[in-house]
């Protein structure tokens, strides 16, 4: 029996670390280290039988059969490969052997060693700390995920008080899997029940919705454009324990979770406190999988507590269906398209075409378009793929000078599964009259305040040409063409001024060349010879102020009225040159 040889014989080389090859020095080395180790031992109630142990039997031992001559160690490393060879055969009995997990061990085990003196149920034998864990599996998992200490509570128990050294080692190789390589610390109590009690029943577990003597997994139908992710659910279902062990995907299309091609897992029966069920994500590339076709996926499970560990193949089956039409307008954009300015009254036209990226082959596009304002229509309103949308807005019912915005709203009821643009605004601006391009330039007080100073300019500069003209012919003669001049000067910056608004009403094309010279320049001259005969040919002087004055304040109140700027400091000395000659008139006048 494995555990009865290592009761009456021990290798005392395991014992200090070293090989059996060791030198004196190295030996005695280690013993130092030992001796000092097992010394501080002394002060931890939870080693300190253990450390009793070896400083009153195991450290003699070492000095008596390795360091007290040749001869002594020589037929003492004989009594070793005896040792050994009973250990072979045996094969691994400390972790199959029922004797030795059932000796009593001379300390009790307690998961606090402080304060279980009265709280735990101590345990004497490795079998029974296994059924412990097993009954505890709570207080077992927040334990043995504690690493903070330089050694495990378990594999100091494991060397110390069952003076069980290689299941100690494998032990501790359990324990450091759990920082170093992220194990689940039920997995990490269930490999340590197995090494405790061999004969533990294996826990067990299934997956849900399987088909097809367990071994299909139907996951769903995903179109190619649209995330396709499904969940395969592994659940607890046996009576005890933990089982785990990892997946793997061998499609490249197929992977788990975080792009991972395989992952672990660790399940729990219910009634634990854990989870008894996991759902494993499956994430599926279908998007350069071929359409209206099954594909099946080829993914390997391992249960790692099963003696020999179990490798269970599974299918995973999607369907890729074909994919629905994905409407693509040409040359449009998500933001409203402007069409201009245009006219009150004209129709406004614009063409779409609408494409479809998807399998039009095998599910046509059939898309309609309409809106809810009244002038807005759509030909035709049943569209397909590529067939040019021709989109009209009458405009007769649109106030000058407003911005209309109309929108068409795109239904794909008629095609299950299509999708694509569902609105789209088209806007643009009615041209305004003149009256209301007009004051968007210059508001009516301003022009108003305008044209009173152009009507009382035009009343002071042509009354007093009036009255300088009157009854005079010589004066007619040298400002006969002054008054001429002044109203066709006065007509051509009022057209000036009115031209841009006639262009953004209506006339676009509109220029001053455009406008007929008479119109231009022949009324306008007309009217001022008509009106420099009237005035040389009155003789009384106040008639001849009033009718000139009256002409230009028309005049003038027109051009202030009309223009949007006027550069009339260029224009005040010539009008104060002007009434400092009437001025001078009227003076002369009266010494006479």
């Amino acid at each position: 029996m494995v555990d009865s040889i290592e009761q009456s014989f021990v290798n005392y080389y395991e014992v200090l670390g070293v090989t059996e090859d060791a030198d004196t020095a190295d030996i005695e080395e280690a013993l130092e280290q030992y001796e000092q180790n097992m010394t501080f031992q002394l002060n931890n109630p939870f080693t300190m039988k253990s450390a009793r142990y070896a400083i009153n039997v195991l450290i003699p031992g070492i000095r008596q059969h390795l360091l007290s001559g040749q001869a002594t160690r020589e037929h003492y490393d004989q009594q070793l490969i005896v040792f050994k060879q009973q250990d072979q055969e045996s094969e691994s009995g400390e972790q199959a052997d029922d004797e030795g997990l059932d000796l009593l061990i001379r300390q009790p085990f307690f998961f606090d060693p402080y304060d279980g003196y009265d709280t735990e149920l101590p345990t004497y034998t490795l079998r029974g700390i296994a059924e412990r864990f097993d009954a505890e599996w709570e207080r077992a998992h927040t334990w043995i995920a504690d690493t903070s200490a330089m050694t495990h509570p378990l594999v100091g128990y494991l060397t110390h008080a069952a003076l069980r050294h290689r299941l100690a080692a494998c032990v501790n190789e359990i324990i450091q899997a759990i920082s170093l390589s992220g194990m689940h610390p039920d997995e990490a109590i269930e490999r340590c029940i197995l090494l405790l009690n061999p004969a533990v029943e294996r826990p067990r577990f299934g997956i849900q919705e399987l088909r097809e003597g367990g071994s299909l997994f139907h996951a769903g139908t995903f179109v190619a454009d649209r995330p396709a992710e499904a969940a395969l659910t592994l659940y607890h279902s046996g009576r005890r324990g933990c089982t785990f062990g990892r997946i793997e995907s061998r499609t490249p299309w197929l992977t788990l979770q975080a792009q991972r091609t395989s992952m672990r897992f660790a399940l729990l029966r219910q009634g634990t406190g854990s989870s008894s069920t996991i759902k494993i994500p499956l994430c599926f590339d279908v998007q350069h999988l071929t359409h209206n076709v099954s594909h099946t996926a080829e993914v390997m499970l391992y249960l790692d507590n099963y003696d020999p560990p179990v490798e269970m193949p599974l299918q995973v089956m999607i369907h890729v269906p074909a994919l629905p039409p994905r409407v693509v307008l040409d040359q449009l954009t998500a933001a409203p398209i402007f069409l201009g300015s245009i006219r009150r009254g004209q129709i406004v036209r614009y063409v779409v075409i609408p494409h479809n990226t998807a399998d039009e082959e095998l599910i046509p596009l059939v898309a309609q378009i309409s809106s809810d304002d009244a002038g807005a229509s759509a030909e035709p309103t049943h569209f397909h793929h590529n067939q040019p949308v021709e989109l009209i807005i009458d405009t007769s019912n649109k106030a000058h000078g407003s911005h209309y915005d109309v929108t068409y709203h795109i239904s794909y009821h008629l095609t299950p599964g299509a999708s694509g643009p569902t609105t789209l605004r088209l806007y643009g601006e009615i041209l305004p009259t003149v009256w209301q391009s007009m004051l968007r330039v210059k508001p009516l007080q301003k022009r108003l305040q305008a044209g009173s100073l152009g009507l009382f300019i035009g009343l002071v500069w042509f009354g007093s040409l009036g009255g300088v003209v009157s009854g005079r012919i010589l004066a007619m003669l040298v400002f006969f063409f002054a008054i001429p001049l002044c109203i066709m000067g006065a007509a051509h910056l009022s057209l000036d001024a009115l031209l841009p608004h006639l262009q953004r009403s209506a006339y676009v094309d509109l220029s001053q060349k455009l406008v007929a010279p008479l119109i231009r320049w022949g009324i306008p001259a007309g009217i001022g010879v008509l009106l420099g005969l009237i005035c040389g040919l009155i003789p009384q002087i106040d008639t001849a102020l009033l009718i000139g004055g009256g002409v230009g304040a028309l005049v003038g109140g027109m051009l202030g009225f009309l223009a949007d700027s006027l550069p009339l400091a260029k224009r005040l000395p010539a009008w104060k040159a002007n009434l400092a000659f009437m001025k001078w008139r009227i003076k002369r006048k009266t010494r006479v």
